[in-house]
Formats: structure tokens, C-alpha cells, sequence
């Protein structure tokens, strides 16, 4: 009988194995993003907390010792092909350094860093371009206004400010950054 369940379960770890390897992109290193996606999907160090509270998310971020990571997807499980997708599609920006590698480990560093810009006072075509992307996007810089909110909208202002920037690199940028979890 024990045979048989272990038989069963390694099936079906064999199967899932075989479907994320089917379904991801062409050139994706399977093994790390497996990895990274088995243990960040289990990680619960991103949670949503000071819902709308800007100075409190300020703080709490502020607070993080710079070895902290935000680990994990705050509102619904982790998807393994929307995170290979995000995680591929950020490979794009590898040469802005303030944008996440990987919207499931933040650093506490880059988060401070990014919240730093969230009080950043943008012209009115800069403003107008970041209220463009918010409605673009349906939700804003994030689902809720937790720290993900502050620091994605930090994040924002100083990709129009100082890159440049229009309303649709910004929307993009925060589909790829969704830390919420699902699709």
C-alpha cells in the first residue's frame, strides 16, 4: 500500500514538473525559477498590514533591517507561469536598478529605496502621466494600499521623473511587480 501511494505522489510530481517545463519560455533556466517560485510560494513575509496608512507603510519599510527580504504573494497563492512571467519580463530592466528582479523577494533595501520616491513631488504633465497609468492599470500600483502600494508608487514617480517614463511603461511595470499572488 505504501508503495503504491509513493508511486502516486511521484507521478504526479513528475507531471507538475513536466508542465511547468512545457509551459515556460523558451532559454528559462527551469530548475532556479522552480526552485525559487517552490520556496517563495511557501514564504510569508509579505503581508498586507497599515491598509492605507501612508506613514505607517513609510515606517514599517523604514523599519526592515537591510539583510530582510518580502518573501511571498500577500492576497492569493503564487501561479507558477505568471511568475515565470514576471520574472522573465523584469529581465528586461536589469538596467534600472531600483526595479525588482523578482516581485516575491524584495529586498529591504530596494524597498526603502523605492518608498523614498513615494513623497516625490511630480510636475503636472509628470502627475498627469502617473494618474494616466493608474487608470491604465485598473487597480493602481497595487491591489490594496499596503507597502507594496507606497513602494510600487515610489517606484513609479521615479521611473516618469527621472527615466522618463509614460503612463503605459509605468502600468506595465506594475503587472510585472505584482506581488498579490495569481494571475
Amino acid at each position: 500500500m505504501a508503495f503504491a501511494v509513493l508511486l502516486v505522489v511521484g507521478i504526479a510530481a513528475y507531471y507538475n514538473y513536466t508542465v511547468a517545463v512545457q509551459n515556460a519560455p523558451s532559454g528559462q533556466d527551469i530548475t532556479v525559477t522552480a526552485t525559487h517560485f517552490r520556496m517563495l510560494s511557501q514564504a510569508h513575509t509579505d503581508v498586507c498590514a497599515n491598509i492605507g496608512n501612508q506613514q505607517a507603510n513609510i515606517n514599517y519599510i523604514n523599519s526592515l533591517s537591510d539583510s530582510t527580504y518580502l518573501q511571498g504573494s500577500c492576497c492569493t497563492p503564487m501561479d507558477y507561469s505568471h511568475y515565470v512571467s514576471q520574472v522573465d519580463g523584469l529581465k528586461n530592466y536589469t538596467d534600472i536598478p531600483i526595479i525588482p528582479e523578482d516581485p516575491y523577494n524584495v529586498s529591504g533595501v530596494l524597498a526603502k529605496q523605492m518608498i523614498s520616491y513615494v513623497s516625490t513631488n511630480l510636475t503636472p504633465a509628470q502627475q498627469a502621466i502617473y494618474d494616466h497609468a493608474v487608470s491604465m492599470s485598473g487597480e493602481g500600483p497595487c491591489c490594496c494600499q499596503c507597502w507594496a502600494w507606497y513602494t510600487h508608487a515610489g517606484l513609479a514617480k521615479a521611473l516618469i521623473s527621472q527615466y522618463g517614463w509614460n503612463a503605459q511603461q509605468v502600468s506595465n511595470i506594475w503587472s510585472l511587480e505584482d506581488c498579490c499572488g495569481g494571475q
